[in-house]
């Protein structure tokens, strides 16, 4: 058989059950409204971070594209100058035919340590909208001044002929 129980604690029981009920009542059920705020100042707070990021990451990438355009361009440039397309020539600031008309060039020729080089130097120039340089590079080449080999060659050219003339006049 079963005790049977007494008044107190039935009491006790109830004094429980009570308790539970009511601190599950008392509980809040959702989020208050300062843990919104915070959820919603961590949330912009990232954004705000990523966007930083995503406008930094895509400046970076059009430094690159626009450092890698004007060697392109400056070393294309040079070989013109060299393979005798250009004149070998001062140049100073003139467009260059890139399609948007932001890119311009300039050449400067300057003497060399021995009378037979010079220094060759072509810079390309990135101008901005409002026309500002914002991406710039040089690039230095020596190489033999054509005018001092063509009167090598033709100082050659003399001696052999005049040398030929008189062995051919001696025979």
């Amino acid at each position: 058989m079963r005790p049977r129980s007494t008044g107190r604690q039935f009491s006790q029981l109830r004094e429980r059950v009570l308790r539970r009920s009511c601190s599950r009542a008392e509980r809040p059920r959702g989020l208050t409204l300062y843990e919104v705020v915070l959820a919603v100042v961590i949330l912009l707070g990232a954004m705000l971070v990523l966007g930083q990021m995503l406008s930094n990451g895509s400046r970076a990438a059009l430094d690159a594209q626009l450092r890698s355009d004007a060697i392109l361009l400056c070393r294309s440039r040079l070989a013109e100058i060299r393979a005798g397309v250009l004149p070998l020539q001062s140049v100073d600031n003139q467009a260059l035919p890139d399609g948007d008309g932001r890119w311009t060039w300039s050449a400067a020729l300057t003497g060399g340590p021995l009378e037979e080089l010079i220094a060759i130097t072509v810079t390309v120039s990135h101008s901005s909208a409002s026309g500002t340089i914002n991406h710039q590079y040089s690039l230095t080449q020596w190489m033999q001044d054509p005018a001092v080999l063509a009167d090598a060659a033709a100082a050659a050219e003399t001696a052999a002929a005049g040398g030929s003339t008189t062995v051919g006049g001696g025979l």
